[in-house]
């Protein structure tokens, strides 16, 4: 809210942090800066709650649209109240971390929902428009580009990139072109910012974050010491295995898949863009309330003879939720230093991997 009141004043959003940490920057879009104007304008006691509601409102649009496309082409047209209950037990722990510390992540996970069903139901403009308004609150759902070409959905990646020319330029209505330059430059270098400790914090669960805890020496946990230049190289030959098995099986799948097929491919790449961020922090993962509907599905009415799948579902549960500082208290640090989090969603990949392998089978 400071960031957007500060560029209503035309002032640079960008220079100086917004928390108490003295660390932590504005790292959004100008647009979105921009669209958030009218909302800062509230005394904070009116704004935080219209947030709160408007979280809450992203959150379950998100299982409705999910939903949508999971009973387009069933028999379950209703489904029950306990894959409900499940789905939002599963990722309340993530959830409840977007509402205290006030993100945007519901509102990114809204918009790539919409984008999904867009896809689903052909409407490539709708869905360009969708990806590329989540892309200007958060770079990293550009990491569906790569999977709107192998999919051949060339309208769909092309509106995206018209619409984020527009989110980028537009704003120099209201700023001017120069200023408006100005602002997208500071943008693209605030990134840089980010405190080099970040990255080996134990708070921070990606997947590169994991693994130089792991293996270099100036972790606390350094099970086995390499030279991180080594350790990104491993990183990077991981990530493209994990982004390369969605093609795999993508192209064993008919050219009409269905709607939990598609969903299953998406939730897989969400799950690629969650851990490949640099910076993951707990309430990035409200994110996985997708891929869970998703293997909820499978498992309640696909396939519940499917043991291996509910007992991969269990645990990533149990790393993911159950293992929360409000149940561990003086294990909490320790419990986040090795990567809990980041294990429990690698293990919910190889559930959505497992299951779209059988799903070739058939």
């Amino acid at each position: 809210m400071r960031a957007a009141e500060d560029i209503s004043q035309k002032k640079n959003i960008y220079e100086r942090p917004y928390l108490e940490t003295g660390i932590d920057y504005y790292k959004y879009s100008p647009a979105f800066a921009i669209l958030l104007i009218p909302l800062s304008k509230l005394h904070k006691h009116i704004s935080v709650p219209i947030w709160y509601f408007f979280t809450f409102v992203f959150f379950m649009g998100a299982i409705f649209f999910t939903q949508k496309i999971l009973t387009a082409n069933a028999k379950h047209k209703i489904l029950s109240k306990t894959f409900y209950f499940l789905a939002i037990l599963i990722s309340l722990r993530f959830l409840l971390s977007v509402i205290q510390r006030v993100q945007s992540d519901c509102l990114v996970l809204f918009l790539l929902s919409l984008f999904m069903l867009a896809l689903f139901l052909k409407r490539d403009v709708l869905a360009g428009l969708s990806l590329a308004s989540a892309a200007m609150v958060k770079l990293t759902p550009l990491i569906f580009i790569p999977y709107l070409l192998w999919k051949r959905r060339f309208k769909a990646a092309g509106a995206c990139g018209v619409f984020i020319l527009f989110y980028l330029f537009s704003p120099a209505l209201y700023l001017g072109n120069s200023l408006n330059l100005e602002y997208l430059r500071s943008w693209l270098l605030v990134h840089q910012k980010n405190p080099p400790q970040y990255i080996l914090w134990y708070k921070n669960q990606s997947l590169l974050s994991c693994l130089l805890r792991f293996f270099t020496p100036d972790s606390e946990v350094n099970i086995f010491s390499l030279n991180p230049g080594l350790v990104f190289t491993i990183f990077a030959i991981l990530a493209g295995v994990l982004f390369c098995l969605v093609f795999v099986f993508t192209r064993a799948r008919k050219q009409n898949p269905s709607g939990f097929s598609q969903l299953g491919e998406f939730s897989l790449v969400l799950i690629c863009m969650i851990l490949f961020s640099p910076l993951a922090w707990k309430h990035t993962f409200v994110q996985l309330v997708i891929p869970h509907l998703v293997l909820l599905y499978y498992l309640i009415y696909l396939n519940p003879q499917d043991k291996v799948t509910r007992v991969l579902l269990i645990i990533s549960f149990f790393l993911n939720t159950v293992l929360n500082p409000e149940l561990t208290k003086p294990f909490a640090r320790t419990v986040q230093l090795y990567s809990s989090i980041t294990f429990g969603t690698v293990i919910l990949y190889a559930a959505l991997l497992r299951v779209s392998f059988k799903r070739c089978e058939h």
